[in-house]
């Protein structure tokens, strides 16, 4: 028997304030007083029953479980309850301290800067210093090509990011010929001590 798909159901998080929070006039003098930094049952029902999970926090740290059965019922409703019972419902989450995920697909390149791009680049850099701000350079552009102002931001973009990865692949060019050459002097090294090394042998047998 195959589940039942069921549609996409829309969540948004409760930030409900526990009972804990709130501070309530004294209408009659009492001679005790509730040991505010112990936490009752009561106190945790009532604000599992309002969405909140301060006090069961609170509650567990202190009893290092659930003594009480009113809690586990009223915990178990927001869990499994049906909508009657309770008009909340605990999801499990993706913690919003969690850090992004890095995998899945590449992140798709940018198109590469066309002879057309290059000449709006070449434009604007002859134009700033006349306008004297990047959005009058732009628009200068943008009037003398008889194009869009977006069309020239465009060009920009894939010519900076042309030049940035090209930049990028000539420093990697040269740490791998740094690397190559270190690697190639430690090779002659090595081998310049094995024939010394010979050498000192072949003289120790003809002694």
């Amino acid at each position: 028997m195959t589940k039942a798909k069921r549609g996409r159901q829309q969540v948004r998080p409760v930030e409900q304030t526990s009972i804990l929070d709130k501070r309530f006039k004294r209408v009659f003098p009492v001679s005790k007083r509730m040991n505010k930094s112990k936490i009752h049952p009561l106190m945790v029902i009532a604000d599992l029953r309002k969405g909140s999970l301060v006090s069961l926090e609170r509650y567990l740290a202190q009893e290092g479980g659930i003594p009480d059965r009113g809690v586990a019922i009223e915990l178990r409703k927001l869990i499994s309850g049906s909508a009657c019972r309770t008009p909340f419902r605990m999801l499990v989450v993706d913690h919003p301290g969690k850090p992004k995920s890095v995998g899945g697909r590449p992140r798709k390149a940018g198109r590469r800067s066309s002879k057309k791009d290059r000449e709006i680049a070449l434009a604007y850099e002859t134009a700033i210093p006349e306008a004297g701000k990047v959005y009058g350079a732009v628009k200068q552009v943008a009037d003398e090509r008889k194009t869009s102002e977006a069309s020239v931001k465009r060009a920009l973009k894939a010519v900076q990011r042309e030049v940035v990865d090209t930049q990028a692949e000539e420093c990697k060019e040269a740490q791998r010929q740094q690397s190559a050459a270190e690697a190639a002097k430690l090779r002659e090294g090595a081998l310049a001590n094995l024939r010394a090394r010979r050498g000192r042998l072949s003289k120790d047998a003809d002694s």
